[in-house]
């Protein structure tokens, strides 16, 4: 927000976006195990990103949440931070063991 008004009167638009979990050759081990596992893991392809991501900087949005439902997840945080931490533990796709 600050570099957003800092920069607002020199004609450049910032805007933020927020992915939620990418398939990338980096989380498709983890989220391959998960789903073998029966986990529900909701991720997003990065060509999805980028789409999204184009699309902010040519209608100059300030802010984008990809999938949408990662907005949610923003506004329980603001309001209940320990729940949403408590939510991505119970739900995380990676098991603990794996970063011991």
């Amino acid at each position: 927000e600050t570099l957003r008004q800092e920069v607002a009167s020199k004609g450049v638009h910032v805007g933020l976006v927020n992915p939620g979990t990418v398939y990338t050759p980096l989380t498709k081990e983890i989220l391959d195990s998960a789903i073998a596992r029966g986990k529900r893991v909701p991720y997003v392809m990065p060509e999805t990103v980028a789409e999204s991501i184009l699309d902010a900087i040519e209608n100059k949005r300030d802010e984008v949440f990809i999938p949408f439902s990662t907005r949610a997840l923003n506004v329980l945080h603001f309001f209940f931070p320990k729940f949403v931490a408590w939510l991505a533990w119970k739900f995380r796709a990676s098991e603990p063991e794996a970063f011991q």
